[in-house]
């Protein structure tokens, strides 16, 4: 009779390896970028099951894998024929079919957008009907479904990356991640338990139960802590020269692929530009044409006034990397103001811009101070609890869901349009919050000898601000891409110093510094430079090559003022302030959005529920306090754990040897007819000895050092006899460690730990001592002691 060929099925691998399919494909179906997406899970639960099937069947190989690709030609086609409504034939179908994929696959191939999301729907329903098939097959076959597995989650990594908001939550890849290691180990399960049942080794009924709730719970703490890894880092990697190549090449492919995703809906292939709480100075900058976007601005630009459009702020540099310590995200509704009155500096105008996305923005970009915004936003804040509390200013502003291309949002900004003589005249009055938050400086001596220097005899923050700002205009190169900082120096001393040609991020930075050393808060913004204006300086078209970082200097009652020291940008030209009225444009009041009074109001309002604790009314702030430290305390609480863990290990091994987790593991093995590990027997013996036992152990590797293998059934005495005899210089010491061995092993007295300790120490010392000098005095040839 026929033997039956060895398969690896069981219902638990089956369960966890349809799961698996399936949320990789439910990802891309969430996606929502064409309709019929659900069609892609509906295929992998058909394909997952054909191909469980196919490997549990007596087929061969190859009319196996034959009828895979014969059932391949039928479904996918069918599938996809489902989708045209009319009742047409099928023929006339699957030839409308073919005409629609032919003519996209002819855009493709030519490098032009794609204009039928067919293409796309049937190159992903082929792609994830072939991946469960064959991962069913193989399971089932062979017990090794790794590719598909490795496959599939890549899908899910790359739509992470091309639909950032799906790729922020990371459920589907954690629970991926969980199934599949899941999947792993029931799978090693049956390959031993094959094993066991060729060499009739006896094993607990239970064994699969307990193997795989130990599995699920060591895959949820390793999935626990990596996914909360990323809040507990900052992103200060350096980007070296030889990353420049792969980038592009990935840039490039990037751009051909968005050819195929060009008719899908939604935020799907989308280049989006994430502003985070970390900033590396870096080592180039993009020079791309591409449009980001387009502003339109309700009135002409002021003489004097600049703008840039402001994506984020940096307050604390160390090393090459610029943090924010302001984490506080506050949801403020459609038209609700996002600056407390205190910040409605004079010299000021209120201009509304109206600003049209060219690509997908998670961040919105708003110049100056913006007061509101006609969607509803996230904004960063600052609120840590210092001396005096600070005033409410939008630092960076998000939107969820993402702005799409062709969307558009107004943002109403306060723009900074200051004279020569009111910044002269603004004094060094700072606030507490201030001189708190932007005056530091990570190497104050050496930043302050060089702009003591620059600024010489001026004595007005203004003054050698601009002395500053000129400096650096004019005694270094602006250059896209440098070379990557050496190691052991602070970038920006090299770049001040050595290199003296950089970018923005090198300019700005070093001016912020340099002011702050003088005694003047200043910080780094980014986000982009003005752009390309039109003739009447109302409307401005903003490209990615015009991306920006600029230092921004406090003025008492003016606010926060911009300074353009990099030299490949204008320089900022100000009124002088000589003749006011004709200098200076008034500022356009918009009735219904600049009511100050009203402005004043809701804020006094918002403090005063702040300050009063009884209040009913609650600050916004509360709802987002403990969520930011939820990763914080569930790592903490596994680290507390685990250092518990160790320590009540310790207790256990020196009171109780057998209730060791060494002991444990290796005992449960053996009672379920399992062979325990060589690196297992030898931990648990080891954890068996006495503590005199393991100071002996040592004995054993002085001998090693010194080229002397005892033979097997030595004993202790004559081991350490033989070595003196062999090196004389040891006597002292090993005759003394033989005394505390013996006293503990074999006499009702007590040994001294300690002193055993001490003559090992000296043994060490004797031992390295005679390596060192010469060859050991025994024979090398000898195999063992005499």
């Amino acid at each position: 009779m026929q033997a039956k060929p060895e398969r690896w099925f069981s219902f638990p691998t089956a369960v966890c390896l349809l799961a698996a399919m399936t949320v990789a494909a439910s990802h891309l179906s969430s996606t929502g970028w064409t309709e019929n997406l659900e069609k892609v899970t509906q295929a992998v639960l058909a394909g997952g099951l054909l191909g469980l099937a196919l490997g549990y069947s007596r087929f061969p190989r190859r009319l196996a894998l034959a009828l895979g690709v014969g059932y391949t030609a039928f479904f996918v086609p069918w599938q996809l024929g489902l989708l045209i409504q009319d009742q047409s034939l099928w023929l006339a179908r699957l030839n409308t079919l073919y005409a629609r994929l032919y003519w996209a696959t002819y855009q493709f191939v030519n490098n032009r957008p794609v204009t039928d999301p067919l293409l796309f729907l049937s190159s992903m329903l082929l792609l994830f009907w072939g991946i469960s098939l064959s991962a069913g097959y193989l399971q089932v076959r062979y017990g090794r479904p790794w590719i598909p597995i490795i496959i599939g989650g890549v899908s899910i990594v790359l739509v992470d990356i091309y639909h950032p908001t799906l790729g922020q939550k990371g459920t589907a890849l954690a629970t991926y991640v969980v199934l599949s290691l899941l999947l792993i180990t029931l799978l090693h399960y049956h390959h031993n338990a094959a094993q066991w049942e060729r060499t009739a080794t006896a094993v607990d009924m239970e064994t699969e139960f307990t193997l795989g709730k130990w599995a699920l719970g060591i895959t949820l703490v390793i999935v626990l802590l990596a996914w909360n890894a990323a809040n507990l880092t900052t992103s200060a990697v350096e980007t070296p020269e030889g990353a420049t190549w792969l980038r592009s090449s990935w840039l490039t492919l990037r751009k051909r692929m968005e050819n195929l995703f060009a008719p899908l809906r939604g935020p799907a292939v989308i280049t989006v530009q994430v502003y985070s709480a970390n900033l590396n100075l870096g080592t180039g900058v993009s020079l791309s044409e591409d449009v980001v976007f387009t502003a339109q601005a309700s009135q002409p630009r002021p003489e004097g006034a600049v703008y840039y459009w402001r994506a984020y702020i940096y307050d604390t540099y160390e090393n090459g990397v610029w943090r924010n310590t302001f984490e506080e995200e506050v949801p403020f509704e459609a038209g609700e103001f996002l600056t407390s009155p205190n910040l409605l500096y004079r010299d000021r105008v209120n201009i509304e811009f109206t600003i049209e996305a060219n690509r997908h923005l998670e961040t919105l970009y708003a110049p100056s101070i913006p007061l509101s915004v006609d969607r509803p936003v996230t904004a960063l804040i600052d609120q840590r609890p210092l001396a005096e509390i600070p005033p409410l200013e939008a630092l960076a502003l998000k939107v969820h869901p993402l702005l799409r291309p062709e969307e558009r949002y107004t943002v109403q900004s306060l723009i900074a349009n200051p004279t020569e003589a009111d910044l002269r005249a603004a004094g060094r009055d700072y606030p507490d919050w201030i001189r708190e938050r932007y005056l530091n400086v990570p190497i104050p001596l050496t930043f302050s000898k060089l702009a003591g220097t620059i600024a010489g005899e001026l004595d007005n923050p203004y003054d050698q601000v601009v002395a500053i700002t000129q400096y650096l205009r004019e005694n270094y190169i602006y250059s896209t891409t440098i070379p990557t900082p050496p190691r052991d120096r602070d970038p920006i001393l090299w770049f001040l110093f050595d290199l003296k040609r950089g970018f923005c991020n090198y300019y700005a930075t070093a001016e912020v510094l340099l002011v702050r050393s003088l005694g003047i808060p200043a910080r780094l913004a980014v986000g982009y430079a003005q752009g390309e204006p039109d003739p009447t300086n109302t409307q401005f078209t903003v490209r990615q090559k015009h991306s920006h970082a600029w230092p921004e200097v406090y003025f008492p009652g003016i606010g926060w003022v911009e300074f353009e020291p990099t030299s490949a940008q204008p320089l900022i030209v100000r009124p002088s302030g000589a003749n006011l009225q004709e200098e200076l444009t008034p500022p356009v009041a918009n009735p219904s959005r600049s009511n100050t009074r009203e402005l004043a109001e809701q804020f006094n309002r918002l403090e005063e529920a702040e300050i009063d604790g009884n209040n009913n009314v609650a600050s916004p702030l509360d709802s987002t306090t403990f969520d930011r430290f939820v990763p914080f305390l569930l790592v903490g609480f596994a680290l507390g754990g685990l250092v518990y863990a160790v320590l009540r290990m310790n207790q256990i091994l020196r009171t109780s040897p057998e209730r060791s987790l060494a002991v444990y593991l290796e005992r449960e093995l053996l009672n379920r007819g399992w062979q325990a590990p060589r690196w297992l027997h030898l931990w648990a013996n080891y954890v068996r000895l006495t503590p005199m036992e393991r100071l002996f152990l040592q004995v054993e590797l002085i001998s090693r050092l010194l080229r002397q293998i005892a033979p097997t059934g030595t004993t202790p005495a004559e081991h350490i006899y033989a070595l003196i005899h062999e090196y004389p210089d040891l006597e002292t010491p090993a005759r003394v460690f033989l005394t505390e061995y013996e006293k503990a092993l074999y006499s009702p007295y007590t040994a001294d730990l300690t002193n055993a300790r001490q003559a090992l120490k000296k043994l060490w010392q004797e031992a390295w001592r005679l390596r060192l000098r010469q060859k050991p005095l025994a024979n090398e040839a000898r195999s063992g002691l005499s």
